[in-house]
């Protein structure tokens, strides 16, 4: 089976104004889908590089040394390993592209413009978006504590990438991860039913105690995007349980997942909600998720 590349690298430094990552951040074949996805880009060599040996140690300048054959040898010094010698690859640079995420983001809610960059690279104006009679304006950001606080957005839907204090979002804004809403599927893809169910989050949220009755269309959007959780959660504690079978050397099996009659238990409707959900044709990361839920190879693979 075919993995899905690594897109937590991408996330994991999303909160730095212009990130500049180790092209080792990345196995060989995952950047190249990445890059041909139009979601990283070469960033030519770089002047800091991270020890090979220690993933998690901090970056340092890379050293240049002409020997006498007049070759080049390049060099980190590494807190733990000391003078460590570096392959090309291990400081050649590679960028994320975080335009070609928000792109996506515009397509999967059928947004009429391409986003405007108000913060270049940073903060996406995307539009508005309707749900049930009200629009919302619908944001894309990262780094905020990178932008003026001027030029913040004060209400509608924020996507962020990467890690985002709660203290920099106002009050009024319903920030949703793009990793809650995204999952690759021989590329990219962004759920629009997840996205819907953000932009009617904001408009419950804007309207006050005195909301209407939200329609039947509102209604199962919400509990596709509870169900796509659920089932979510459920598969990284089952990945979990597996793999501390496997190092335990004890024997797993794959719990499956509730059937129909205990999941309308749990989420309060009726066996029939729960079909129209799982059969809605919008539904796409439910269906990708439940597939994986029933799948032990996927499970232990999975990196949502």
């Amino acid at each position: 089976m075919k993995r899905s590349p690594d897109l937590a690298p991408l996330w994991r430094n999303a909160q730095f104004h212009a990130p500049t990552l180790p092209a080792t951040d990345f196995s060989a074949d995952d950047r190249q889908v990445l890059e041909e996805a139009g979601l990283l880009r070469d960033a030519g060599v770089g002047a800091f590089a991270r020890c090979p040996h220690c993933p998690d140690a901090a970056a340092g300048p890379v050293e240049h040394e002409t020997l006498p054959d007049g070759s080049t040898r390049h060099f980190v010094l590494c807190a733990e390993c000391g003078f460590v010698i570096l392959r090309r690859e291990h400081f050649s640079g590679c960028a994320p592209a975080y335009g070609g995420i928000v792109r996506r983001l515009s397509d999967a809610l059928g947004m009429a413009r391409p986003a405007e960059e108000i913060e270049p690279s940073l903060l996406w104006k995307m539009g508005q978006a309707g749900f049930d009679g009200k629009t919302r304006h619908v944001w894309a950001g990262r780094a905020l504590e990178q932008i003026p606080e001027a030029k913040r957005p004060e209400a509608g839907v924020l996507f962020t990438m990467g890690f985002v204090p709660e203290s920099l979002l106002h009050r009024d804004i319903i920030r949703v991860p793009v990793e809650d809403v995204c999952f690759w599927d021989q590329g990219l893809q962004i759920d629009a039913i997840l996205c819907e169910a953000a932009v009617a989050a904001s408009a419950v949220l804007s309207e006050g105690p005195k909301r209407k009755a939200p329609s039947k269309r509102a209604g199962r959007i919400n509990l596709i995007a509870r169900l796509t959780r659920y089932i979510q959660n459920h598969i990284r504690s089952q990945q979990k349980w597996g793999l501390e079978c496997f190092k335990s050397n004890t024997l797993w099996k794959l719990a499956p997942l509730p059937g129909y009659r205990v999941l309308a238990g749990l989420f309060d409707t009726s066996i029939s909600n729960l079909s129209k959900a799982f059969n809605d044709k919008d539904a796409k990361m439910l269906v990708f998720v439940r597939g994986i839920a029933e799948d032990e190879e996927k499970v232990l693979d999975y990196r949502g």
